[in-house]
């Protein structure tokens, strides 16, 4: 894919672009919100970020500020308020870290296994990533703990931020009573949550909206 772009001096520069994806920015933007734009395209010529967003550094350093003084968790914050509440869904996953994540210097005092939310499970070191989503599919909130951690411990955080919704949609690893269905329960929420092989006590759901997890 060819595209073209406009240097600051008036020329123009092409370039051969394959297996990318451009983002043209409108003139009116406002450039103090540049993080917002970067666009993900592999075999993009560095020049383009250049000529649009400044130096890359000048990018990551504003993009390291704005999350060590939580500006991107309150813009997630306004953005999570206008959610589709008829139903909610939660899970967790794992992602790797990278080999390097335990070798470099650190903080002894700020950079613990739970601030950086590194653990050690049976696949190495890696973090795991609790999430909520309402019903349109929209992330609402998210929890990083060590990759060892149950499910539950994210649900134990995340639970407290979900209000008004009609149902919670999830997995097997949340048929806990205490920490889940009895909340669920008090919030007059409906539990679409299967029930664990070794209940004592069979609890129905409804099995048709379970499979609305995989809808979205």
């Amino acid at each position: 894919m060819a595209c073209e772009t406009t240097n600051g001096n008036g020329s123009s520069t092409s370039y051969l672009v394959k297996k990318a994806t451009l983002v043209l920015l409108p003139k009116t933007i406002d450039y103090s919100l540049k993080p917002f734009y970067i666009a993900i395209a592999p075999e993009f010529p560095g020049e383009i970020y250049a000529l649009r967003f400044g130096d890359f550094r000048v990018i990551h350093t504003r993009h390291t500020r704005w999350s060590e003084k939580g500006v991107w968790k309150q813009v997630f914050d306004v953005l999570a308020k206008d959610a589709d509440n008829e139903y909610a869904a939660i899970d967790a996953t794992i992602v790797r870290a990278h080999q390097h994540s335990a070798g470099a210097k650190k903080n002894t005092r700020l950079d613990t296994c739970e601030t950086q939310a590194i653990g050690r499970s049976k696949g190495g070191l890696s973090t795991k990533i609790h999430a909520t989503c309402d019903a349109l599919g929209n992330p609402t909130g998210f929890y990083l703990t060590p990759g060892q951690a149950h499910d539950l411990q994210g649900a134990d955080v995340l639970l407290d931020a979900i209000d008004e919704i009609g149902a919670l949609l999830a997995d097997k690893a949340y048929d806990a009573e205490q920490r889940v269905l009895e909340r669920l329960k008090e919030a007059n929420c409906e539990a679409v949550i299967p029930p664990k092989s070794n209940r004592k006590e069979h609890r129905e759901y409804d099995k048709d909206m379970y499979k609305w997890r995989h809808l979205r």
